[in-house]
């Protein structure tokens, strides 16, 4: 298989950009980067713009090597998730914000006790 990259990223430009929506995500967000990924710089600026951002970078990886040990992904994953798990509870929650912002699936809750 022959992946353009080049072509790839042009095709990603056609996107809306996000500087204006990641300040508004009201939800705890984990970004997880790779050390040696081409965008760690890029997840850097994204995390800082996001209110309750957290970002980890793994080190002495790049964004492929992810993938065959994602173990030290779902690490940290798990972590965050019990870390929040106790910060929000389902009733604090605001009931009249619907998707995409301030509003998690209950089965999302359970599924980070159960991680």
């Amino acid at each position: 298989m022959n992946f353009d990259f080049n072509a790839r990223m042009a095709v990603s430009q056609d996107r809306n950009n996000l500087e204006s929506v990641l300040p508004t995500i009201r939800v705890p967000t984990l970004l997880i980067v790779a050390e040696f990924d081409n965008i760690c710089h890029l997840a850097s600026k994204c995390c800082r713009q996001i209110p309750n951002g957290e970002l980890i970078t793994i080190p002495g990886i790049n964004h492929f090597e992810g993938f065959g040990r994602s173990h030290l992904i779902v690490r940290n994953i798990k972590q965050f998730l019990r870390v929040i798990d106790n910060q929000v509870k389902i009733d604090k929650l605001p009931r009249n914000s619907g998707p995409p912002f301030g509003w998690v699936p209950q089965y999302l809750l359970k599924a980070s006790t159960t991680l």
